[in-house]
């Protein structure tokens, strides 16, 4: 399988996207390749017509405000691609579901923080939830430090910028202080409804220990790797091919 990227060159955030999804192997340019297996075109709207065995679309969004004509650009390709893979389940909503592949992006290497795959998490506010996280066990990769609300005041600046973020798991609670404290100092929060907590620009979970697994891996997500992205964009061109032979 020979994939050819197909990218813009403005320099623009879709031209960084572009050059993150070659797979080993694969050819980068700015038009089309009639000798590859797969021309992958990010975004949508630098296709053209049918140049390869396998003609993919980037779609990131529909239009609805802009343009007509882009609403309608965004549909003809759509229906003449023979795959798309789509930035979210919002914009998949438009696509043929059977031949789209939903990509959450990771961000880019040079903007993550940590060269591995670690991701330390701080569990405050013990109450009910302190146990099932530990049973959960989020993700490999993922350490849980539990300060059983006995962290010295003293201690605090240097223990919140060795975290990548807070877990909240009190289910009965007026603040919690650790809150406005890892607010304070840029690390996010993940908490349940309690307390202030929803008052502030937290990432939620319903308070279950299944709510809480899900949120963790998902924003674990951004720790990770493009690789992924690359793994899973492999998968499905050799899917979408298999589909073609048929």
């Amino acid at each position: 399988m020979q994939v050819h990227v197909i990218r813009p060159t403005d320099g623009w955030i879709l031209q960084r996207m572009a050059e993150s999804f070659t797979i080993p192997g694969s050819t980068l340019g700015t038009q089309p390749d009639p000798a590859a297996t797969v021309n992958f075109y990010v975004n949508y709207y630098l296709y053209a017509g049918p140049t390869a065995t396998l003609d993919v679309g980037f779609f990131t969004h529909r239009p609805v405000d802009e343009d007509p004509g882009l609403r309608a650009r965004f549909d003809e390709v759509a229906a003449q691609v023979d795959a798309c893979v789509a930035m979210c389940d919002h914009t998949a909503a438009h696509l043929d579901p059977h031949r789209t592949l939903v990509l959450h992006c990771a961000p880019d290497p040079l903007l993550r923080k940590r060269p591995s795959s670690s991701a330390s998490w701080a569990a405050d506010s013990p109450g009910s939830g302190r146990s099932g996280l530990r049973r959960s066990r989020p993700s490999p990769g993922v350490a849980v430090r539990f300060t059983g609300g006995m962290m010295p005041s003293e201690a605090n600046p240097d223990f919140y910028r060795s975290i990548d973020s807070l877990v909240v798991l009190g289910s009965n609670e007026g603040g919690p202080m650790p809150v406005l404290e890892a607010i304070a100092m840029g690390k996010p929060v993940i908490a349940p409804d309690v307390g202030f907590a929803w008052d502030y620009p937290v990432l939620r979970y319903d308070g279950t220990r299944h709510g809480l697994k899900a949120l963790i891996r998902n924003v674990y997500h951004l720790f990770r790797c493009l690789g992924d992205c690359v793994q899973r964009l492999q998968v499905f061109f050799r899917q979408m091919l298999a589909l073609d032979r048929r």
